[in-house]
């Protein structure tokens, strides 16, 4: 195990250190993005009116964009209007398209 570096006061090096080696540090902005995104899954996921897993957010500097497709537009608006609400977020690119959903049953002639 190796000792900190107490002679120039650096007594968290061989901690970061190693945290970089396994891949673990984060920019403070990495960090918050990521708390972010987690949240803005979590809305989206219990927001029933939305499809499960055909919605997909990515977050950047506070900012999400919005991917997917729904059947409606009330819930390209739902998934907008639950993203704007989870706090870190600065804006949203709304990137969702609404497309005709098959009807149940629909076989092809």
């Amino acid at each position: 195990m190796t000792q900190p570096d107490v002679e120039s006061g650096n007594l968290g090096a061989n901690r970061k250190g190693r945290e970089a080696e396994a891949g673990m540090i984060w920019s403070r902005h990495e960090a918050e993005d990521h708390h972010v995104a987690d949240a803005v899954a979590n809305a989206l996921h219990w927001d029933f009116a939305l499809p499960r897993h055909r919605v997909v957010a990515q977050c950047e500097g506070g900012w999400v964009t919005l991917s997917g497709e729904v059947e409606r537009a009330y819930q390209r608006s739902a998934a907008e209007a639950d993203v704007l609400r989870v706090d870190g977020v600065r804006g949203v690119t709304n990137a969702i398209t609404v497309g005709a959903a098959a009807p149940s049953g629909a076989e092809d002639h």
